[in-house]
């Protein structure tokens, strides 16, 4: 009887061990899965920041490209408005060369005239 006794006192005495080495590979792989689990939640709150930053850059380069739009929009506008009073100021000079064509003209005659 003693044989009998040991044996099933052996097989609890590893079955237990075998608990125990299963249990340790359980937390090991919890562990590991935690980890990666981290590691995965760092990498994705980065490429997060990431991503809000090139949103961010990119709607500031909009912002510049429509400020930069308008800036020279205001330039040509501008430019178009002077070109305007040049043509005017032309066109006053043209009729001021024309008027003193025919003033001289007028004074060629009357001076042939009196001759």
């Amino acid at each position: 009887m003693v044989v009998v006794d040991i044996l099933p006192r052996r097989h609890q005495r590893e079955t237990e061990a075998l608990k125990d080495v299963l249990a340790s590979y359980q937390n090991n792989a919890d562990n590991d899965v935690a980890h990666k689990i981290s590691e995965y939640e760092t990498t994705i709150a980065d490429y997060e920041v990431q991503v809000t930053m090139l949103k961010k850059n990119i709607s500031d380069l909009h912002t510049q490209l429509h400020n930069t739009c308008d800036e020279r929009q205001k330039v040509i506008d501008k430019a178009q408005a002077q070109i305007a009073v040049y043509q005017r100021r032309l066109e006053q000079m043209n009729d001021r060369v024309e008027e003193a064509k025919a003033s001289a003209s007028k004074e060629a005659e009357s001076f042939k005239d009196s001759k």
